[in-house]
């Protein structure tokens, strides 16, 4: 049994946003392996006891360590994100690792603290953290959260260099990151990890004319895509018969009045705060949507949904490093008329749909088999 360290920047459930459920199917991969796993997590706020039960029940040690930072950190040369868990060099580590997968960099301060004992240090690459906060900073009106997210992008991008240099282990979430961080650090021991698939693949009916967009909708790029999308694609949809848009996903409890205030004038567009099961909104609905305009990594969602037995109409950025074939796999518009035009083929030729479906079903269960990269990687380590 090797023993692995595992270090998040958050806490890792409930999986209401697609981070979490990377690294929770992570965890359940290595549990499942019979490996042993100490979890540490980073939070803002602390989790309810009863996640924290749950998260028990698949690791055999866990560590919770509250995020702090001052206004020091802003001026601070490395990125808030980072800083605001130092503490990370300072707890008990008394074991010895096999492995330390760093979920992120985030969490790198891990590395200095010099009770740390691994044999292999690997990092799980989420995103290329100067495109996630800059397209952050794009995306939001607030003057101020766009200043503090393109500082976070310069920050990042000053230190990337060093971090990259310092653990050149990386296992990469979005297969396009992977070929440019080789392409640009030829030196770094690289692997295409995709996140953790449930290969319980739906069959739909799709009988109805109802388009599903889920997402974090707390998330500022999420909600550009979704403000663009009604605005410039609802429209040209409201003359299909019986067409109707839904729109969920988690708010972390700050609500969706905005989300009201621009759908108010619809009577053709669901709304749903942070459903608890998403399994009735893929079950009526009978297109996928991705409208996402900026954004890192990979889109989970886009994944989710074909695996839910949707066919799915994304932006380009929607479908970034999940290797799905354009118009074999998935449609991929930016144009609001393109997309328009693909969801409309598909409303009206629901075989389309289904034929789309079957083949990025296919594709996932080809290449997304997280257990066996994962365990052909850490043997070549």
């Amino acid at each position: 049994m090797a023993k692995f360290l595992l270090v998040t920047g958050d806490f890792v459930y409930p999986t209401n946003h697609g981070g979490r459920v990377d690294v929770w199917n992570r965890i359940l991969t290595i549990h499942k392996m019979g490996e042993y796993i100490h979890l540490i997590c980073t939070v803002k706020k602390y989790p309810k006891q009863e996640y924290i039960n749950i998260v028990n029940n698949k690791v055999d040690k866990l560590t919770i360590i509250q995020r702090k930072n001052n206004l020091f950190d802003m001026i601070c040369k490395r990125p808030l994100q980072m800083t605001s868990r130092k503490k990370l060099k300072e707890i008990d580590l008394n074991d010895e690792y096999e492995y330390l997968i760093l979920e992120g960099t985030y969490v790198y301060d891990i590395l200095d603290n010099p009770k740390l004992n691994a044999k292999k240090k690997i990092i799980r690459m989420h995103n290329d953290e100067t495109i996630y906060f800059y397209g952050l900073g794009k995306s939001t009106r607030n003057i101020f959260k766009k200043i503090y997210f393109y500082i976070e992008s310069l920050k990042f991008r000053f230190n990337e260099k060093s971090l990259i240099r310092r653990l050149g282990n990386i296992m990469f979430i979005s297969y396009d990151e992977m070929c440019k961080y080789k392409k640009k650090y030829p030196y770094i021991k690289e692997c295409f990890l995709p996140t953790a698939v449930n290969f319980d693949f739906k069959t739909r009916d799709m009988n109805s004319n109802n388009v599903l967009i889920i997402g974090a909708l707390f998330m500022d790029n999420n909600k550009e895509g979704i403000k663009r999308y009604i605005k410039t694609v609802h429209p040209l949809l409201n003359d299909v018969l019986g067409y109707k848009l839904i729109i969920a996903g988690n708010t972390l409890e700050q609500g969706i009045e905005w989300l009201e205030k621009i759908t108010v004038k619809y009577r053709n567009i669901e709304l749903y705060d942070s459903p608890k099961n998403l399994e009735f909104l893929y079950k009526k609905a009978a297109v996928f949507v991705n409208p996402m305009i900026n954004g890192a990594g990979v889109k989970l969602k886009t994944i989710n949904a074909i695996v839910q037995g949707l066919p799915v109409v994304s932006t380009t950025v929607g479908n970034q490093g999940t290797g799905l074939i354009d118009k074999k796999d998935i449609f991929i518009a930016d144009k609001a008329d393109d997309m328009a035009k693909y969801i409309k083929n598909i409303l009206k030729n629901k075989d389309v749909g289904r034929e789309i479906v079957k083949s990025g079903q296919e594709f996932i269960k080809n290449n997304y088999n997280q257990k066996k990269i994962l365990r052909e990687y850490l043997d070549e380590l």
